[in-house]
Order: structure tokens, then C-alpha cells, then sequence
């Protein structure tokens, strides 16, 4: 079943799939990628002493630069620190001496409102602010004068989401002051546009249909007009107000989908009212005309941004009687216009997307662009640009780049694209000058359907089958995966455009969010362009057959062309252990030079009964010709790389396996995100801390670490990998590597260049730990030891036989002891413990022989007879279950037999996961229909899966006795989740 779908309309990015398998079946949206706060940068400042103490030397030869941004990130002073072009400026306000005021809906680096004069960036940051929110979220629009800035805020609710702040124009601080008197103003979520003339601001409330007027001295209210739909708006000389109109048209609306990034936020009209309110006249723009941005000059001209088509600035004048279009400004058609050599291209006056215009004392233009326009943005980076009254270029600065990959076409290896982007690069200029931004590779008006408009896409990679190359972008989740190629014949786009022509997608999100502007709404698919328009067709869509429909993501396209994807069953729990890998092989190309795949080609990989060694299967890289065979390189397991040889010639063992560190520590998070490989070394990334950890291929030893340097802002100044691919590597023809990293926080990409030498120095792997204990209970075991030298986590493996071999139980544990449970009482285990750092692992630590007794005999929980609550499942509870939310008026009661009188030491075993900081739940304890007793505070074991026992003492008769667990109605101690009782076999001496 096919429909056109259109997803709902929020400003979300989408979050990481991390490489770990388990996290690959859960992920979520969310308003921002990552915030960084005080605590965060404590917690990389904490993992670089930890990383720095475990004795890796660290000293490769390499170097970091940026591409992306005109800043590097690296503030030297306080007030300027983190300096860089914030991303998707949404509007801007010039002061007569030149200063221009930009607001931002998010920029990830804390500065959604930034000021530049004369193309510095001059404004301190905003986490300076005094709102502890303020540091990320802005708006579309805002004003200022010598006083106050005023920042319009819409950003999904951070710092309010509502209204207007006020801020000091000296500092960015919080002003003692507001706009008041307005009924609207704080409950608007649209101020989407605000100006000030002849001693008033203007504001105008999308959502409220009204147009503020405030005392520029008193900021109070003068009068409120009843205007539809207000979006930009500028004032003429004599007051009267010039105002643009938002598209409120109904999208289509099918099962409460009706979203789409290309919709038109702006009409083509200009409504011109007097002071009170009264319609005078409209301008219409030409045809296909929407307006992204209006302002008056001193001159009396008002300047129209045109952000349909012709993608120029339109200028009209004789505004106080019959205003007319004098001239415009701009290529007409912007980046999209010229012949195939220079469609795609950027340069003066080829506008890409306006946001804003504004002009100074001395009749400078200013202009800021994102590549979408008014209240789209969101992904696609700020242009902002000045010229002076001649139409020369005054200055221009960027900020292109937000949780994107970028990658190298390896065949030039001077040619690097992001989803969106096209760079030149020559590494002979200094740092920060190599990259030179050349092109835009979308055309969203040739090809509207195209989900890099509909959507927004972070990843990227240049892959050439048989001499052709093809863009390849994905989601920040990995979710699906477009394929574009390019077509620089007369009939064709120009060289720089990519052209859609197939994609692969899992299908819907949770039934609702859709990738692709028109697809199935019933799960996975492939498309393929038959017509060569580039547009999306209902009869264009492939779906597997019998419609056996699955879940997947983390996709890759070789060498040859066959396109590898992770493949699982996860729409509904319980969610499968074992992921697949699938293999869609290359089919040859249609007759526009598009690859061909269908589900009738497909080749399936099982884990783990084709990968020997790992229980899982993540992410994969393919290279055909690095063996006879191909050699792939599969993340799986638990965080482990390894390498499989001869693949097609069926080797299913693995050459070597990699354990990737990682530390769940909240302290010192060790976050392993994605993996790259190039020859002869594979490179692995961390959301937290910001390290690049480098292997060899050969044998899969440890190399060395990249980490930032300050040149770009430093550890503390990166932001947190959160792509589901936020690398790519490269071997360069002169024998460096060179290493692309995401680098969302200021709107750039990192970029390190190492020369390995020629002979690599091993780096010794930890000590095992010592001192290895291991303490028996009824059905678990409790390990302990003393940490190894130069360990970040450890790995507890166990066997039920002497010598092995081992399974890991649990692994990733940074305390230095561990419970073992869901044993069998009277069976006999053998433990080992080993130490993981980036440097390896170490050798097991010797092993120990233990068996697991009974405490007394146990009586589960769903087995008693229960009052008001439920059975849950539960895998590490005995018996797989437990009694959950025992609250107050609830009960359990157990038939306890014991053989004689006497006072007995019961356990109860409790799962509480309820919050991070361990409750004082306790229950009610009743025996023999007794004197209501109430137990100690039950064990606090953060999750609902595993259980705690405290012990209280209870006098049994011989022979059967009630005990009654449940509080009465008028308790107040919590919500218990009983796993079992245990009552020894005897009294206590």
C-alpha cells in the first residue's frame, strides 16, 4: 500500500544510534543533539586525566585544522571563547555604525544571538547569560539599539520558547527590564519578525495574528493591531508598516502526518498599513515569489529577500503613494542559476536561501542566508554576507556544518562533501584556509522531493562503482540511506547538482515519522528513479516480498557497489538478540546511469553463526579488494571490532577482534560511537570523551590517540559525537592520513592530518587486576578485586568448565566488584576477571572455582497470592518475574512451611529502578496475622531487572505460617517490586 506522506512539523534532530548492538534497537528524537554544560565539560576534562594516566604516549605525529566555519573555535579571551559563525542565522538587524545582530533558533555552541562588525565576530558568549537555558536557544528574529537587544525566542520552548527577551546590548546578559503591557506577547511561539523606528519597536506574533507597537524609552506597550498572520515586517519614514504574511494553507493531513521541511513559510505578498492598522496596499512579487526577509533603507527603499526561484533581493520605491519594483539585487536564480558548469556554485550576489537583509548608516548591505530561507533552516549553515554601495564584497562569513559527516572523493583527493556541500581543498594553505567552499549539491526547486529538503541528512560518502561516483547520504540515526548521482550532459543538472535517483529505508518511526516526502507507510522499502526525474513516484517504490518487513539501519556501499545494511527485528518487544546483516548486490546501472537493487538480490549474514566470536553485528565496512575475497570489518559484540578475511570465499573466522574501550561511569564516560578504516588502520570515535583511538588492521593492536587541539577549541570545546558514522578516513597519494570528525558544537568539521611512522612502537595492554575474590550466595556470585594499572574498565567472564573456555557476563564495569545472578545453587563456576583500556586487553587474572549455595528455600513472588498488583516479567529474577508497584493497599501473602519454631533470617529480594537517587521504599510485614511490622529500607539496585535483598528476622511457628508482605492504605513508603522471599532451612542459633 502506497500514500503520499508528510511528517509533522517540529524542529527535531534526530538522536545517536551508538555502535553497541543493544542501543541499535532503541532510538529516540529529541529537541537538541547535545547540550554542553559545565558538568560536561568536567566530565572530558575528567576522562583526559584518566585517558592521559594510562600510560599512552601519545605521540603521533599529527595535526588538527577545521573545515566549515571562518572560526576555529578557540577564543582566547573569556568573553570571547568559542568563536564561531553560528548556525541557520534565521534573521538579522543592523545598527546605523555597522554592527549587525543575528538570532538563531538553536545553535549547539551557545550563540543563537552573535553581533559581527566589519566580519568579526565582537560579541561575548551567550552562556554568560544570566538564564541557565540561555546558552542555545534563540529565534527567528531581533532588534536592537544602543540599550538593549531583543531577541525573539522560538525555540521549541528553551529559555520559554515564548516571546521576547531582553538583553544588554554592552554584555548579552539578561536585562532588569521587559516589553510590557501586551495580552499576546508571552504567549507567542512565532515572533517572527521585530524592528525598530522613530522611537517604537515593532513586533509581530505569527501565531497571536497581531502586531505589537512598544515605547522604545518605557517599553511599554502603545497599541496592539489585528493583523493575520504577521511574519517579517519593516516601517516606512512617515511610520507606515510594511508587513509579510505566513503561509498558514492546511498540509495534507493522513493518520497525523503532515510534515515537510520544503513547505512554504511565507506568501509572495507585502501588506502595507498606517499606524493604526488600516490596509493601504500589497505588493505581489512576481510569480513563485515568497517572501524570506523585508527592510527599509535610509534612503527610503524597501529591500524584499525573495526566497522562491529567483532567490534575489527585490527593491521597491515611491513606498508613500504607488511603490513599484526599481531594481533587484542578486543573480537572479542565486546558486541554482548560469549554465552547467555554474549551477550549484556560490559567490557574490548568488543567494542561497535569504533569512535576512539589513543596511547601515553608510548603505552597506548585509544579507544572511541558510540554503533553505525564512523558518526552515535547521542543518543546512549560514552565509552572511556585506556589500557596499559599489556591489563589491565587504566581507562574508560561514557556519555550514551541524552533526554532519563529511567525506574525501578519494579519486581527486581534493573534492570533500557533506550532505549539502561541496569544498575544495589544498592542504599547502595554512590551517583553516585548506578548504574552500565551492558548491551546493541540492537544487530544492529542480528536485523538491528530495529528502536532504524534506528532511535533514548528517551522513555522507563518495563511493565510485565502475568510474562513477555517487553521493550517499543518511540520517543522524542511520535510518535510511539516499543514493545520488551526477549528470553534467547538456540534458543534465550541471556538475555540482546530485541528482536523487535511490534510497533505502527501514520505513516509518513508530508508525508516524516519515523519511522520504512520498513513500509506503508500512515499513521498509527501496526506491529507484525508473523515470530519471529525480522525483519521487508512487510506482517507484520496492517493497520486500510477502511483506516480511524489518527493521535496520547503519548503511554502507562498497567498492563494487553492493549496499550492506543492518537488518533486525525491533517494532515490537521482545526485541531479537541476533542482528543480521544484509547484502543488496550491485545489479548493474538503468539507462540514466542510476545503480539497480531489488530484494530478489539480497544476501543475509546471521550473527552469530557468521561471525565467529561475536554474539551481535553493528556497523560494517567491506573492502573487496584488501583480500582475496574481500576482507570485512564488523562492529558487534560487546563493543568489539573484528576482522573476517576471504568473506566471500567463506571464511567465517575472524583474523583478530578488537574490544573497544567503554566506561559507563557517569563520572568518566567512555561512549564508543562509530568506526572508519583506510589500509592499514581503522579509527575508532567516542561521543564522550572526544578521542579518536587508531588500531592497526594487521593484527588489531593499539596505534595511538587523536585528540583536538586547542588550535580548535581543545577537549573541553568539542562537542559530543552523536552520528551513527561521525568519521571517515582517508589515505593520502603522499602517504598521510587524513581523518574527517564530526564536530556539531561551533558549526564546523574537524580535520587531523597524521603521518604514521614508519616503524609503530607497541603500547602494552593493562595489568590484569588482582587480588580476585569470589563470595558464593543462594543463586549468584559476588566478585571483587583490585584494579590493574592503567585499566579504565573491566570484563568478568565465566565458564562451567575448569579452564574454559569463557563467556563475558558482564563487561564495561569501572567499580571493582560485580554480582553475578540468575546462577544455580550447586553448580560449580569458573571465573576470570580481565582490564580493558584504548591500549587493549589484558591476560584473564587467574582463575577461580566457586558454586552457589542455597540460603534456605525460596518462594517466588508470582507464585503468592496477590491483592491489587501485578506479575512483570523480569530476566534476571528467579524465575523470570517479579510483583511490581506494591503500593499502598496492595499485597502478597506466602505459605511459609518450616520445620520447627524458632526466629528466622527472611530475605527480601527487590528490583527498584524508580530514579537516580536511591528511595527509602520499604513494605509492610505482617505474620500470622501479628502486629503490623515494617521491613528496612529495601536495596536500591537502579534498575527493575535486578534484584537487592535486605534480611529481616520473623519468629515462624512449626508447620505453615502466613507472612503478608503489603502496606496498608495509609502508608507512605514507595512502590516495592518483589522478586522472592528466602526462608532458611533452619532457625537462627
Amino acid at each position: 500500500m502506497f500514500r503520499i506522506l508528510r511528517r509533522l512539523n517540529l524542529r527535531a534532530q534526530y538522536t545517536l544510534i551508538p555502535l553497541t548492538a543493544a542501543f541499535l534497537l532503541s532510538f529516540q528524537i529529541t529537541a537538541n543533539a547535545q547540550q554542553r554544560s559545565a558538568a560536561s565539560e568536567q566530565k572530558a576534562q575528567a576522562a583526559t586525566q584518566a585517558a592521559d594516566a594510562s600510560g599512552d604516549p601519545n605521540t603521533l605525529d599529527y595535526t588538527t585544522s577545521w573545515i566549515g566555519n571562518t572560526y576555529p573555535g578557540n577564543g582566547t579571551e573569556p568573553n570571547h571563547a568559542l568563536q564561531h559563525v553560528p548556525l541557520d542565522v534565521d534573521g538579522i538587524y543592523a545598527t546605523p555604525d555597522g554592527k549587525i545582530y543575528s538570532n538563531t533558533t538553536w545553535d549547539e555552541g551557545g550563540r543563537p544571538v552573535s553581533i559581527f562588525k566589519e566580519g568579526k565576530l565582537i560579541s561575548p558568549l551567550n552562556a554568560l547569560n544570566n538564564s541557565p537555558n540561555f546558552q542555545n536557544g534563540g529565534g527567528d528574529a531581533v532588534a536592537a539599539d544602543e540599550r538593549y537587544i531583543y531577541k525573539g525566542n522560538s525555540a521549541n520552548g528553551t529559555d520559554g520558547g515564548q516571546g521576547i527577551s531582553v538583553l544588554n546590548a554592552s554584555d548579552l546578559t539578561g536585562a532588569s527590564v521587559s516589553l510590557t503591557g501586551s495580552s499576546t506577547l508571552p504567549k507567542s511561539y512565532e515572533v517572527n519578525g521585530i524592528t525598530i523606528a522613530d522611537g517604537k519597536i515593532y513586533v509581530a506574533e505569527g501565531d497571536e495574528n497581531v502586531v505589537d507597537v512598544f515605547d522604545q524609552k518605557t517599553l511599554g506597550l502603545i497599541r496592539s493591531l489585528s493583523i493575520l498572520a504577521p511574519a517579517r515586517i519593516a516601517v516606512d519614514q512617515q511610520g507606515g508598516i510594511w508587513v509579510s504574511e505566513n503561509d498558514n494553507t492546511p498540509l495534507p493531513n493522513l493518520d497525523g502526518i503532515v510534515f515537510n521541511y520544503n513547505t512554504d513559510y511565507g506568501l509572495s505578498t507585502i501588506r502595507h498599513f498606517d499606524c493604526a492598522g488600516k490596509l493601504i496596499n500589497t505588493i505581489t512579487l512576481p510569480e513563485g515569489g515568497e517572501v524570506s526577509a523585508l527592510w527599509i533603507d535610509n534612503l527610503g527603499f524597501l529591500l524584499v529577500g525573495d526566497e522562491g526561484p529567483d532567490q534575489n533581493i527585490k527593491v521597491y520605491g515611491n513606498l508613500l503613494s504607488a511603490p513599484f519594483l526599481v531594481r533587484t539585487l542578486g543573480v537572479k536564480g542565486g546558486v541554482y542559476a548560469g549554465n552547467k558548469d555554474q549551477r550549484g556554485t556560490i559567490g557574490p550576489w548568488r543567494f542561497r536561501g535569504i533569512t535576512g537583509i539589513a543596511t547601515d548608516s553608510l548603505n552597506n548591505l548585509y544579507v544572511s542566508q541558510n540554503g533553505w530561507g525564512y523558518a526552515h533552516g535547521n542543518g543546512h549553515g549560514t552565509q552572511l554576507q556585506s556589500y557596499n554601495i559599489f556591489g563589491e564584497t565587504n566581507w562574508s562569513v560561514d557556519g555550514l556544518e551541524f552533526v554532519t559527516t563529511m567525506d574525501m572523493d578519494q579519486h581527486t583527493q581534493r573534492d570533500i562533501y557533506d550532505p549539502y556541500h561541496h569544498f575544495k581543498v589544498d592542504f599547502s594553505r595554512p590551517a583553516g584556509q585548506e578548504a574552500t567552499y565551492v558548491a551546493d549539491t541540492v537544487d530544492r526547486f529542480r528536485y523538491p522531493d528530495d529528502v536532504r529538503i524534506t528532511g535533514i541528512s548528517s551522513t555522507t560518502q563518495i563511493q565510485y562503482i565502475e568510474g562513477k561516483k555517487f553521493l550517499l547520504v543518511g540520517p543522524q540515526s542511520g535510518g535510511y540511506m539516499a543514493i545520488y548521482r551526477f549528470d553534467d550532459s547538456a540534458s543534465g543538472p550541471g556538475k555540482e547538482i546530485a541528482i536523487p535517483c535511490a534510497a533505502f529505508d527501514y520505513g516509518a518511526f513508530q508508525g508516524k515519522y516519515q523519511d522520504f516526502d512520498v513513500q509506503p507507510d508500512n515499513g521498509e522499502f527501496i526506491w529507484r528513479d525508473l523515470n530519471g526525474d529525480g522525483k519521487l513516484q508512487l510506482d517507484e517504490f520496492l517493497e520486500p516480498p510477502n511483506d516480511l518487513h524489518r527493521d535496520g539501519g547503519t548503511f554502507w556501499m562498497d567498492s563494487n557497489g553492493d549496499v550492506w545494511q543492518v537488518n533486525y527485528q525491533a517494532e515490537y518487544p521482545p526485541y531479537e538478540n541476533s542482528i543480521h546483516l544484509r547484502r543488496y548486490l550491485f545489479q548493474g546501472f538503468d539507462s540514466y546511469g542510476a545503480p539497480i537493487y531489488d530484494f530478489n538480490h539480497m544476501v543475509v549474514y546471521d550473527a552469530p553463526n557468521d561471525f565467529q566470536g561475536l554474539t551481535s553485528v553493528g556497523s560494517a565496512i567491506f573492502d573487496p579488494q584488501e583480500t582475496d575475497g574481500g576482507t570485512l570489518y564488523v562492529y558487534g559484540g560487546t563493543n568489539q571490532i573484528a576482522r573476517y578475511d576471504h568473506w566471500d570465499k567463506g571464511n567465517r573466522t575472524p583474523k583478530w577482534i578488537l574490544n573497544v574501550p567503554f566506561d559507563p561511569d557517569p563520572n568518566n564516560t567512555w561512549s564508543p560511537e562509530s568506526f572508519t578504516q583506510d589500509r592499514k588502520y581503522v579509527f575508532v570515535d567516542f561521543n564522550t570523551p572526544h578521542y579518536t583511538l587508531i588500531y592497526s588492521t594487521t593484527d588489531g593492536s593499539y596505534v595511538g590517540r587523536f585528540t583536538p587541539g586547542t588550535d580548535v577549541g581543545g577537549l573541553p570545546n568539542i562537542g559530543n559525537d552523536d552520528e551513527w558514522q561521525s568519521i571517515r578516513a582517508h589515505h593520502l597519494k603522499n602517504g598521510e592520513y587524513l581523518l574527517l570528525k564530526e564536530e556539531d558544537y561551533q558549526a564546523k568539521q574537524l580535520l587531523f592530518k597524521w603521518t604514521p611512522p614508519s616503524t609503530l612502537t607497541k603500547i602494552s595492554a593493562p595489568a590484569p587486576p588482582t587480588s580476585v575474590t569470589a563470595v558464593p550466595a543462594d543463586e549468584q556470585v559476588t566478585l571483587s578485586w583490585t584494579g590493574g594499572a592503567g585499566a579504565l574498565v573491566y570484563t568478568v567472564s565465566r565458564s562451567t568448565t575448569k579452564g574454559g573456555p569463557y563467556t563475558a557476563v558482564d563487561s564495561g564495569i569501572y567499580q571493582t566488584n560485580v554480582t553475578d545472578l540468575g546462577l544455580t545453587n550447586g553448580t560449580t563456576y569458573y571465573y576470570v576477571v580481565s582490564s580493558l583500556s584504548e591500549t587493549g586487553t589484558s591476560i584473564n587474572s587467574p582463575e577461580l572455582e566457586v558454586t552457589p549455595v542455597a540460603y534456605g528455600k525460596t518462594y517466588e513472588a508470582e507464585d503468592s497470592v496477590i491483592s491489587g498488583a501485578n506479575i512483570y516479567p523480569c530476566p534476571l529474577c528467579s524465575g523470570g518475574a517479579l510483583v511490581g508497584y506494591l503500593v499502598p493497599g496492595t499485597s502478597m501473602t506466602f505459605t511459609v512451611t518450616v520445620p520447627a519454631t524458632g526466629a528466622y533470617a527472611i530475605r527480601i529480594y527487590d528490583c527498584n529502578g524508580d530514579s537516580t537517587t536511591p528511595p527509602a521504599d520499604t513494605i509492610g510485614i505482617k505474620i500470622n496475622d501479628g502486629a503490623q511490622g515494617v521491613s528496612p529500607v529495601l536495596p536500591f539496585t537502579g534498575t527493575y531487572s535486578t534484584p537487592g535483598y535486605v534480611t529481616f528476622n520473623a519468629s515462624l511457628s512449626q508447620g505453615k505460617n502466613a507472612i503478608v508482605l503489603g502496606d496498608p492504605s495509609t502508608f507512605t513508603n514507595g512502590s516495592p517490586n518483589i522478586d522472592r522471599i528466602v526462608v532458611p532451612t533452619a532457625p537462627s542459633p
